[in-house]
């Protein structure tokens, strides 16, 4: 049974090249495609289908009634004093890029990577 599953596998993927060889020597590939427009994921129209459909998405979700209790926890997490800040060791330096209420944009911290691993505040 593996064996004709295998098979079956490797004729389809043949017959699909070939498919696509037969497209690209007419000229058109993908021509007959409606949605080609969203490949431009830059373009005005492929943009403003997404903030279109964001907006309708968001709506959808904030209606959710467990919506505004888990968004509490969530920022309650990731402004937890708690945390545990992830990072990066480079060059004898330990960094991290810090996040919180009082640093909504964050900031980025450096420490002496001997001070790190002792237990060093900043």
């Amino acid at each position: 049974m593996h064996h004709l599953i295998k098979s079956a596998a490797v004729l389809f993927g043949l017959a699909l090249c070939a498919g696509a060889s037969a497209q690209e020597e007419e000229g058109a590939p993908m021509s007959d495609d409606p949605y080609l427009w969203l490949e431009e994921v830059e373009g005005e129209r492929a943009l403003d289908w997404v903030r279109a459909e964001n907006a309708r998405s968001l709506g959808a979700i904030e209606a959710l009634p467990l919506f505004e209790p888990m968004r509490e926890e969530a920022l309650a997490i990731l402004n937890s004093d708690e945390r545990v800040p992830d990072v990066s060791l480079r060059g004898g330096y330990a960094y991290n890029f810090w996040q919180d209420e009082t640093h909504v944009r964050g900031l980025w911290r450096r420490m002496h990577q001997k001070g790190y691993f002792e237990g060093e505040t900043a």
